[in-house]
């Protein structure tokens, strides 16, 4: 085996741990604060606990993980004032963000809010809450992505994930809140269809706080000195594909 295979081997399992831990902790699977067991996702994932180690180190460092010496490993468990401090600096980052897509191509940025307001009104006519989130989402990345500012990307990378996590936790908190989220993604791009960009950046600053107002409904529990108390089946069942391939996999080994 090569050296660059030895290399890019585990690399690419962190990766896969990283983005499948991730996926759970934003969609809720894994509550926050809940203790994480690094054996028992391994196992889960069909992989070793190295790169299961390495994942949870990368998504500490996105804010999703929290990793306590001698204490454990559990998903982030956001205070009040973290939640303040989160959407004060999304409300800077968006608001830079949107002006700078404006300046670059405002047609572009016009076509692709509309084309995700389009899709959430399609999500709640079907009533699928992820399609509706997938689509939020990508409605507030699209400042990002289109500001042509990789710095702004870089920075907004930091904090996307625990963003859309209270995101999905905040969309189940009752229908007013779904329905006046929606509205205001409206507002925001009426007003830079008329050019009103101020406006745009008043109505996306009340849409990103509104997570200040409504952070009672996210259920965050002490996760300090708490043990795990999922069992084996039920981290299989977090990641049902992982775990099916990888049984099959054992049992191609056990035949070869």
């Amino acid at each position: 085996m090569s050296e660059t295979t030895e290399v890019t081997y585990p690399v690419s399992l962190t990766r896969k741990a990283a983005t499948q831990i991730r996926d759970a902790i934003v969609s809720g699977r894994l509550a926050f604060g809940e203790p994480l067991s690094e054996a028992q996702l391994a196992a889960a994932l069909g992989m070793s606990k190295a790169p299961v180690r390495g994942a949870l180190i990368e998504l500490r460092e996105k804010g999703l993980v929290t990793i306590a010496p001698q204490a454990g490993t559990y998903v982030c468990a956001p205070t009040s004032e973290d939640i303040d401090k989160l959407s004060g600096f999304r409300c800077l980052i968006e608001t830079d963000a949107m002006r700078h897509a404006l300046v670059r191509d405002r047609e572009r940025l016009l076509r692709v809010l509309s084309a995700n307001i389009a899709q959430m009104a399609a999500a709640r006519k079907t009533r699928s809450a992820p399609d509706y989130i997938v689509a939020d989402t990508a409605f507030h990345l699209a400042f990002i992505t289109l500001s042509g500012n990789r710095y702004l990307e870089q920075a907004y990378s930091l904090i996307s994930g625990i963003a859309e996590a209270l995101r999905v936790r905040l969309f189940n908190a009752g229908q007013s809140f779904r329905q006046q989220s929606f509205k205001e993604h409206v507002e925001i791009l009426a007003s830079l269809r008329k050019g009103d960009t101020a406006g745009a950046a008043r109505t996306l600053k009340r849409h990103i706080m509104r997570t200040v107002e409504l952070e009672g409904a996210v259920q965050v529990p002490s996760a300090s000195g708490r043990r795990s108390t999922r069992r084996a089946e039920d981290y299989r069942a977090l990641f049902p594909q992982q775990s099916d391939k990888a049984t099959i996999d054992a049992q191609h080994s056990r035949h070869r």
